[in-house]
């Protein structure tokens, strides 16, 4: 998904992209490019992104600690996510912002030594509203209502600790202004 976000963003495909893309078409066995090679055209498409605009590519994946695969295979996943971002990282052509939560900290701060590391804490309050409006939508009664509204507040102090904490590894330097993150003429590229 992180490779068509960049590459939609470019006025030609780039010629290494079409050729892997006609390989895949070609083959009878329909085998998908290695992880190797998805990072080698990863990298080459953030340079020719870097080349055609002058920007650097802002990168943005989020929930880094959410994978929808088996739990073995997870931990993998997790390590190849990291390789992939690291890599990008370490140009000057790419910029990372990474969410997860508090529990994959460490997994996520070490590869990225010198990146600045931001907690954010959810506000009880907003969350509660936020909550209550969606609660409004269904078909019960208050008393279901509350009760559900409490479950979920509930579940997530105990699962988390902290009410709905996310970590956020930013991995270039930033100005006062959030803004300054990402420019109007920058391309964002969010991996969900």
């Amino acid at each position: 998904m992180l490779l068509k976000q960049l590459v939609k963003q470019l006025p030609i495909i780039p010629v290494d992209i079409e050729n892997e893309y006609n390989r895949y078409q070609t083959d009878p066995h329909d085998v998908m490019p290695s992880q190797e090679k998805f990072q080698s055209l990863l990298n080459s498409s953030v340079q020719n992104y870097f080349a055609r605009t002058s920007n650097r590519a802002f990168i943005q994946p989020d929930a880094c600690d959410e994978f929808s695969n088996r739990p073995e295979e997870e931990d993998s996943e997790r390590r190849y996510l990291r390789s992939c971002l690291q890599q990008l990282f370490a140009t000057d052509m790419a910029r990372v912002l990474i969410t997860t939560r508090p529990q994959h900290r460490d997994t996520m701060e070490e590869p990225f030594s010198g990146a600045r590391l931001v907690e954010i804490h959810g506000d009880l309050n907003d969350i509660e509203k936020y909550l209550e409006n969606q609660l409004e939508h269904f078909k019960a009664g208050p008393a279901m209502k509350e009760r559900t509204k409490t479950a979920i507040m509930d579940a997530n102090q105990q699962k988390h600790g902290s009410p709905f904490t996310k970590i956020i590894l930013i991995g270039i330097s930033i100005g006062k202004r959030w803004r300054a993150l990402f420019p109007p003429y920058s391309g964002i590229f969010t991996l969900y």
